[in-house]
């Protein structure tokens, strides 16, 4: 023990409490190219359910399109499809009550499905830190604590991308949500 610190004092500062910060062993994968984040996204969320896919292998659940990319109903449509533990449900972040109450959603919804070992397949519309342009873009939630995403990024360190981590924790209020995919257990 320190000079000068009581017991008391020193069983008091190995009880503080810290926000619970929870993250999945999902390992990260690149998009092989500037379209293809949805069928990455998918093949990333599949590891939780102990599913390997590659992304060429997603693309056709996930009605992907080099033009197009991928909408949100089909990647929820092909997780569907793909695995058998959960129901992934779109949730539109560009509707209702305003982008605060959204973002309240997302991160409670994370903390649920994070616990569950249930990834988030996030949309997003915008930027996120270190990105030099707005994009229209799908990622994975692999974790959560109290007011952070921990997001797997399938476009990190492509050209244009050099400066953005394959997984950083960002702020909620960081996030430009377009919609999400939540996970619920099938009955």
């Amino acid at each position: 023990m320190p000079h000068g610190t009581s017991p008391q004092r020193e069983r008091h500062a190995t009880h503080r409490t810290r926000p619970s910060r929870r993250e999945l062993a999902i390992q990260w994968i690149q998009q092989p190219d500037g379209t293809t984040c949805g069928p990455t996204t998918a093949a990333m969320i599949l590891q939780a359910h102990r599913i390997t896919k590659t992304v060429d292998d997603t693309k056709p659940y996930v009605k992907y399109s080099a033009s197009a990319g991928t909408n949100r109903h089909n990647l929820a449509a092909g997780l569907n499809q793909l695995q058998s533990e959960r129901t992934y449900k779109v949730i539109d972040g560009d509707k209702g009550s305003g982008i605060r109450e959204t973002r309240d959603h997302l991160l409670n919804d994370a903390k649920r499905s994070i616990r569950t070992n249930a990834p988030i397949a996030l949309a997003i519309n915008g930027r996120l830190p270190h990105y030099t342009r707005t994009v229209d873009h799908w990622v994975a939630v692999i974790g959560v604590d109290r007011n952070n995403l921990l997001i797997a990024d399938p476009t990190a360190q492509r050209p244009g991308f050099a400066n953005v981590q394959p997984k950083s924790w960002i702020p909620i209020d960081q996030i430009p949500i377009k919609a999400y995919l939540l996970p619920t257990p099938r009955t």
